[in-house]
């Protein structure tokens, strides 16, 4: 293998970097001592020397932490040993920060963890178990992050919500559901989610549309596709919605409200702020010039757009509360 000259040069000054830094020293003494062109030309080589031995430093820790890395992941996978259960199996997963028992039954194939066999990255479960105290079926999986995810085995209820059998569901490291498939409608406030749509309860509720279905936003007259997202605030109402949970990925779907186009998402306007009033329409951010009667609004424009009337109003800190004629269908 053969490398260029200047990179070379670069691994035998960085390696002897002792007699680099010398060097580099020697040539600043110079260009301290000396004047005119010797001294510009020591002061360049003196920076290129430290350069050299300072990239060099930062590429061998870079280096080292890498094998160090390879190594640790390499120990770890060493430690995986899959079998198959030959009897039923008491597992009690004391792997910090989880801690969830469950039985799990002959035939089973489980990836083990060689040092704690207490513990298991998945399980093939040879018929339906409980762990966690969830009933699960087919793979079932411990991931990095201490999730438990896997198929349910059977329509099964996690506090208020109700979640389909043969669906995936995710719980969190405290036993706690993060997401599944609802196998019956979900009410919130005047909104209705069908069964089969997406749930996830993180650190707020969203619902997802499933393929192949839609949901009507029937409180401002919307329709929504497959994968667009309606997320609910703290007290349940419908806080906003998301329209292109992939703007990354694709192009922006455009849903018109009222003659103006919709593009990335939108939030629910509630009277005086308050979820627990009257709906008065939808709070969005201008993605298109917006032509009102004497006036153009330009992109960018934060406004609340309301479910009657022609005029909407500018939500934005200068102009809050200020009301624009002509403008909606």
């Amino acid at each position: 293998m053969s490398f260029p000259i200047w990179f070379a040069i670069w691994l035998v000054l960085g390696h002897f970097w002792p007699v680099t830094l010398v060097a580099a020293g020697l040539l600043a003494f110079v260009a301290v001592r000396w004047a005119g062109v010797v001294r510009i030309l020591s002061a360049i080589l003196s920076c290129v020397l430290i350069l050299c031995v300072a990239s060099y430093g930062y590429f061998d820790l870079a280096s080292t932490r890498a094998r160090k890395a390879q190594d640790e992941y390499e120990a770890a996978e060493r430690k995986r040993l899959t079998v198959t259960l030959i009897t039923d199996t008491v597992v009690e997963n004391t792997e910090p920060p989880l801690n969830a028992t469950g039985t799990l039954p002959a035939g089973t194939t489980v990836e083990w963890n060689t040092d704690k066999h207490d513990f298991f990255y998945w399980a093939d479960l040879h018929s339906p178990a409980r762990f966690a105290g969830v009933l699960w079926q087919g793979h079932l999986e411990h991931n990095a992050q201490g999730f438990w995810s896997g198929t349910l085995s059977g329509d099964q209820t996690f506090g208020s919500w109700h979640c389909k059998g043969g669906g995936n569901a995710q719980f969190d490291y405290h036993n706690e559901l993060m997401s599944c498939i609802l196998a019956q409608d979900y009410h919130a406030a005047k909104q209705i989610f069908p069964a089969g749509f997406e749930l996830e309860s993180i650190s707020q509720t969203k619902f997802t549309v499933p393929e192949g279905g839609v949901l009507y936003l029937s409180e401002i007259g919307l329709t929504l596709i497959p994968h667009q997202v309606v997320y609910l605030d703290e007290s349940g109402h419908i806080g906003s919605v998301t329209l292109n949970p992939f703007d990354e990925m694709q192009p922006d779907p455009v849903l018109p409200f009222r003659g103006v186009p919709l593009h990335s998402g939108f939030e629910y306007a509630y009277a005086h702020n308050d979820p627990a009033q009257p709906l008065i329409g939808i709070r969005v951010e201008l993605r298109d010039d917006l032509n009102c009667v004497g006036r153009t609004l330009p992109i960018g424009t934060e406004v609340i757009l309301p479910l009657t009337g022609d005029s909407l109003t500018l939500d934005s800190e200068q102009d809050r509360n200020q009301q624009v004629p002509g403008c909606l269908h």
